[in-house]
C-alpha cells in the first residue's frame, strides 16, 4: 500500500497503543488475582525462588554464568540483560509472553539449558519443580473460577500478537490499517455507509426491472462468497442511477469486512492521482502503482466521466493488463453504452475488458433521482 510517512507513523503508533493497552490489562488482572487468591501469588513468587534457588547451585557447581542468566530470568529480566547473555530469541519470546504467563517457565529453563555443562541433574530437578508448580498455579486459578489462561497477554490481533508482522510479511490486520490509512482523505468510509447491503431497497424496482436486478446481486454474491477461490472481473454498465455504484460498494464493504484489501476511486480520481504522481510527485509513483496492482480487488466507478486521453487510455490500459496477468480482480462500472468503450478508449482496452470481465447490464428508471425527488417532497 501506498500510504506516505505520516500514515505510516500512525500505523506504527496504532500498534504501540495496542500493546500498552493490552499490557496494562494483564497487569489489572495480575493486581486482582494477586488481590484476590494470595495463595497464587504465593507460588508465583515460590517460582522466582526455586531459580533463584537453582542458581544458586550452578554457581556452587562453578557454572557462574548460566547461574546469571537464570537470576535475570527469574526476576523479569530485561532485554539488554538476555541479549547480553546471547539469547536473543528467547528474551523475544519472554517479552511477547509476558511475565508470569505460562511460556515464561519454560523460557526461564531453555535459557539457562547449555548440553555441554554438565549439569543436566540440576537443570533436570529444575524443571520437574517448576513444571509442578506452575500445574500448581493453574489448578489455584480454575479452582476459583478463571480460564486457565487468565494471566496470559491478550492480543488484538492473535496472528501477529500485535507487531503487524508474520515472519517479516505484514499480517493481515496491518493490510486492513493500510487500506484504512490510505482512504482517510477519500471519502470512501462515507461512500460505503450509504452503498451497503443493509441499505438496500426494492421499492423502487418495477416488474421490469426486479428480474435483472435480482440477476446482479446474484452476481455480487458469488463474487464475495468465491473471491478467495474464484478469479472474477466484473462490468457494471448501463444508464445512468440504476445502482451500478450501489452494488460495486457492497461488494467492497463485504469483503473489506472479510479481511480482503479494496481499492476504490472514481475513474476522476484515480487518474487525476496517476497525473499528479507521474507529472509532479514522482517519488510517489512507484508504490502507488504497485498498491494499485496488488490489492485484492480494484473498484473503479463512473469509468468514462474522466478526461479521455492518450495518458488515460495508456494508464488504463496498464492498470488492466497488470492486474489480470497477476489475476487480482477488477469491477467496474460505467454509464458508457459498449460500443462506446470501444471508441472512446481503444479496441485492445475493449478486447481485454470484453475476454476478462462479467458483463452486467443495468437499465430501467433512474433510482438515484428517485430518491432525491421522494426527499424533496418529504421536506415539504
Amino acid at each position: 500500500m501506498a500510504v506516505s510517512p505520516q500514515q505510516y507513523n500512525k500505523i506504527k503508533k496504532v500498534y504501540n497503543d495496542r500493546r500498552t493497552e493490552n499490557a496494562y490489562r494483564l497487569e489489572k488482572r495480575k493486581e486482582e488475582i494477586f488481590s484476590k487468591l494470595p495463595e497464587y501469588k504465593q507460588v508465583n513468587d515460590e517460582i522466582i525462588s526455586t531459580c533463584m534457588r537453582y542458581a544458586r547451585d550452578l554457581i556452587a557447581a562453578g557454572k557462574g554464568a548460566q547461574a546469571k542468566e537464570l537470576m535475570a530470568a527469574a526476576k523479569g529480566a530485561q532485554t539488554k540483560e538476555l541479549m547480553a547473555a546471547g539469547k536473543g530469541a528467547q528474551t523475544k519470546e519472554l517479552m511477547a509472553a509476558g511475565e508470569d504467563a505460562p511460556a515464561k517457565d519454560v523460557i526461564v529453563m531453555e535459557a539457562s539449558m547449555d548440553s555441554q555443562t554438565g549439569n543436566q541433574d540440576i537443570l533436570s530437578a529444575m524443571r520437574r519443580e517448576i513444571f509442578h508448580l506452575h500445574q500448581k498455579k493453574n489448578h489455584i486459578l480454575t479452582n476459583a473460577g478463571y480460564p486457565a489462561d487468565y494471566l496470559e497477554m491478550t492480543y488484538t490481533c492473535s496472528l501477529c500478537r500485535d507487531t503487524g508482522f508474520i515472519d517479516d510479511e505484514k499480517c493481515v490486520c496491518y493490510k486492513k490499517l493500510e487500506v484504512e490509512f490510505l482512504y482517510e482523505n477519500s471519502h470512501i468510509n462515507e461512500f460505503l455507509q450509504q452503498n451497503n447491503f443493509d441499505n438496500l431497497s426494492m421499492q423502487y424496482y418495477d416488474e421490469s426491472d426486479i428480474d435483472s436486478f435480482q440477476h446482479a446481486l446474484e452476481v455480487c454474491h458469488s463474487f464475495i462468497n468465491n473471491f478467495n477461490s474464484d478469479y472474477r472481473n466484473l462490468l457494471f454498465y448501463g444508464t445512468t442511477g440504476t445502482s451500478k455504484s450501489f452494488l460495486s460498494g457492497c461488494v467492497a464493504k463485504e469483503l473489506l469486512d472479510r479481511g480482503a484489501t479494496v481499492i476504490y476511486y472514481s475513474s476522476v480520481q484515480l487518474f487525476q492521482l496517476l497525473s499528479v504522481y507521474t507529472f509532479e510527485e514522482k517519488e510517489h509513483l512507484l508504490d502507488f502503482m504497485e498498491s494499485l496492482k496488488n490489492c485484492d480487488l480494484l473498484i473503479i466507478d463512473d469509468l468514462g466521466s474522466e478526461l479521455i486521453n492518450d495518458f488515460t487510455k495508456t494508464q488504463f490500459f496498464s492498470i488492466l493488463n497488470d492486474r489480470i496477468l497477476c489475476r487480482k480482480s477488477i469491477i467496474i462500472s460505467t454509464n458508457l453504452k459498449l460500443e462506446e468503450l470501444r471508441t472512446k478508449y481503444s479496441d485492445r482496452i475493449f478486447s481485454r475488458t470484453a475476454e476478462n470481465f462479467e458483463l452486467i447490464r443495468r437499465e430501467g428508471k433512474d433510482i438515484r433521482l428517485l430518491r432525491m425527488q421522494e426527499i424533496a417532497d418529504d421536506d415539504i
